[in-house]
């Protein structure tokens, strides 16, 4: 809103939601300066590409959508479905290190 004082100069006075407003796009653009537009996946630091994963057909299988089987395991939604492998219990220490070893 602008006024004209008896002094002939322009004097600017801002109304509440004038007020508002511009603080808004402030924010919008001090968020625009400190986030970065990322228009490839591969910008990202944590992006990591199908063709990468250990080929382990027993516990990692990858759908696709064009690719339609029915699994039993895993709902019409699921991608990358992972299972964990079952692990082997370590052998027995040889004797001779026995007295270095704690207990456990």
């Amino acid at each position: 809103m602008v006024d004209k004082n008896t002094t002939g100069k322009i004097k600017q006075e801002l109304t509440k939601q004038e007020k508002v407003i511009s603080l808004f796009k402030f924010i919008e653009e001090i968020n625009k300066l400190k986030q970065k537009i990322v228009l490839r996946v591969s910008d990202y630091p944590w992006w990591y590409s199908i063709n990468d994963l250990p080929d382990d057909s027993e516990n990692i299988k990858v759908y696709y959508r064009d690719y339609a089987e029915e699994d039993s395991e895993t709902g019409p939604n699921t991608l990358l479905p992972v299972h964990k492998p079952e692990f082997q219990s370590c052998p027995e220490p040889d004797l001779r290190f026995e007295e270095w070893l704690d207990q456990g």
